[in-house]
């Protein structure tokens, strides 16, 4: 293995020596091809020529090469700049990977830096957004009721004192559409007894991240006693083909 590498290392500076002594002898002859290039605009066949040569230290090589390289740095961050103007700020990805080369390009340049600073930081937070509702999603999917809540709630007698009548507000924080909630509502005499345990089905959508009030939803018969009552979602139902928040 060590053979091998000094082996390797020996043709490696062989093959300098040899490009330094072609150069010096044809000097003239390897700066016109490569100035050539340079008139033509062919700046990356002008780095790649001269890499060649560069052991040789030759100065007007060098101010050719380096000024080539000034070219296709300048070409780049143009065409970068172009592409940046047709990309919304809120594709951060996206501008983080162009913010990224023209600061490979302009390592020197403090306003690219600093974008890509921040458009690295929304692409954290946007990956760490999407993270927690992934995860709300699959809790979602498991116990619904828990996000489904009633938020506002009240109720009346009707039909002569023996039919119970609920006003429901629901807010619906489950990463997908909802229907058909099942509601249980219980109701108590004053001593604290509880009198009757009445389910009730509505057969209505709520979709994501929205309030909807049911009025009037009549349980039926309840004991002529009840003083007062309460109800709590019970379970519901997720349509097909609603999981918009995440695959549209």
């Amino acid at each position: 293995m060590v053979l091998d590498f000094r082996l390797k290392q020996k043709s490696i500076e062989q093959a300098k020596l040899d490009n330094i002594i072609y150069f010096n002898n044809n000097k003239e002859k390897v700066l016109a091809s490569i100035k050539e290039y340079f008139e033509k605009g062919d700046f990356k066949t002008v780095v790649s020529e001269s890499e060649i040569y560069l052991s040789a230290n030759d100065k007007e090589l060098e101010e050719l090469y380096n000024q080539a390289q000034n070219e296709i740095v300048i070409i780049k961050t143009n065409e970068i700049l172009k592409l940046l103007k047709n990309i919304p700020m809120s594709e951060y990805e996206k501008n983080k990977n162009l913010y990224a080369e023209l600061v490979n390009y302009n390592p020197n340049e403090t306003k690219y830096k600093d974008k890509l600073k921040f458009y690295s930081k929304k692409l954290q937070e946007q990956k760490s957004k999407e993270k927690n509702e992934i995860e709300d999603y699959k809790k979602a999917q498991k116990a619904p009721e828990e996000f489904v809540k009633i938020i506002k709630q009240s109720w009346r007698k009707d039909g002569f004192g023996t039919i119970a009548v609920v006003d429901l507000t629901v807010k619906n924080t489950a990463p997908f559409d909802v229907k058909d909630i099942i509601f249980l509502c219980n109701f108590y005499g004053n001593s604290g007894t509880q009198l009757n345990s009445i389910e009730k089905q509505v057969f209505e959508i709520i979709r994501y991240d929205e309030t909807r009030t049911f009025k009037n939803i009549d349980l039926g018969f309840i004991n002529s006693q009840a003083a007062r009552g309460g109800c709590r979602v019970v379970t519901m139902q997720t349509p097909p083909g609603n999981l918009r928040k995440f695959y549209n």
